[in-house]
């Protein structure tokens, strides 16, 4: 491990409290800095920011296809605001009455 790396480590009290696996993963200093400032403005536990960034990621991983789809028939349609969505769909609600 460089000098530029910390190790972060769940407590065994935590471990306790949930069914949690204790890992240890290697990150930059600077990761890790912001990673203990964020925690500290929401007085939560480092493990729980780790946490909801994977799952948060896992999330964007999922829903990658489906906006990459949304920005091909946006391109297509010329949309590149959200005034253009609610004049499209403006337009659409007003047609279909």
């Amino acid at each position: 491990m460089s000098s530029n790396e910390v190790v972060i480590l769940l407590s065994l009290a935590e471990a306790r409290e949930m069914n949690v696996k204790i890992v240890s993963v290697s990150l930059p200093v600077e990761i890790n800095d912001r990673i203990e400032k964020i925690a500290a403005e929401q007085k939560r536990s480092k493990s729980q920011i780790v946490l909801e960034a994977v799952e948060k990621y896992e999330f964007d991983i999922r829903w990658a296809p489906i906006r990459e789809y949304g920005d091909r028939i946006a391109k297509k349609l010329g949309i590149t605001s959200e005034d253009d969505v609610e004049q499209i769909f403006g337009r659409k609600a007003q047609s279909s009455r």
